[in-house]
């Protein structure tokens, strides 16, 4: 199952109200704390990808960024 979560209009700097209201959305949706705020982080700095080993984070769909597992991301730079 893919959870979608819609992209969201970036601010045009961060904000603690961004940062705490995009959270509750993830644990909203059973995300740990911890790994919501590594994909808020992610999601402010537009990083292509979120590299995790964190089996839970690989169903969830982001429109801002990759979620990618080390070796795969591995994989995808030699590729490139």
């Amino acid at each position: 199952m893919m959870i979608e979560i819609n992209s969201l209009v970036y601010y045009s700097r961060f904000t603690t109200q961004f940062g705490i209201e995009y959270t509750e959305l993830l644990r909203k949706i059973n995300i740990r704390t911890k790994d919501a705020l590594h994909i808020v982080c992610s999601v402010f700095m537009r990083c292509d990808y979120v590299i995790t080993v964190d089996r839970q984070l690989f169903n969830l769909s982001l429109n801002e960024s990759k979620i990618i597992n080390p070796m795969n991301f591995i994989n995808e730079l030699d590729e490139a």
